[in-house]
């Protein structure tokens, strides 16, 4: 017991070392402004073969409004574009959180998501929420993403 303690914590210490020297790296959605500084996010943090992107709201303007299936599309739309600019795309991603300001909305958005992940399903945790940041807001969507070793 005492060599199988000792080999896990050798392990550990190993992990925490590789994870020590790995930086994080910022990365932005193309197209779009980087979070200001005073900004309390960054669009995207990559750290080695890892990726989490955060919360993307599918609303832009005029007919995307009320409309969750377009809402659900570009909030995908802008994870796959912030993967991309990290050099990952959609089948590297492995958990996804989706929230609705409206539960009933929940098989028009499985409709449009189910699109995008075709292969290998990432996790999803999907829950219902009373608002958004954006007060017209109906969907935003998060991911996490792993390249393969």
């Amino acid at each position: 017991m005492k060599h199988f303690a000792a080999v896990l914590g050798l392990t550990l210490l190993a992990m925490a070392g590789q994870a020590a020297a790995q930086q994080k790296e910022v990365v932005n959605l193309p197209g779009a402004a980087a979070p200001g500084p005073n900004s309390n996010l960054s669009n995207a943090i990559k750290v080695g073969n890892m990726m989490w992107v955060s919360g993307q709201l599918g609303t832009t303007q005029g007919d995307t409004v009320g409309n969750i299936e377009k809402e659900t599309a570009n909030a995908l739309d802008k994870i796959k574009n912030s993967l991309q600019a990290g050099g990952f795309d959609m089948k590297d991603v492995v958990a996804v959180q989706v929230y609705l300001v409206d539960m009933k909305d929940f098989q028009k958005m499985n409709g449009v998501y189910r699109t995008y992940f075709t292969d290998m399903k990432p996790t999803r945790t999907t829950v219902g929420v009373a608002a958004l940041a954006s007060p017209t807001a109906r969907v935003e969507i998060t991911a996490t993403a792993m390249k393969g070793q």
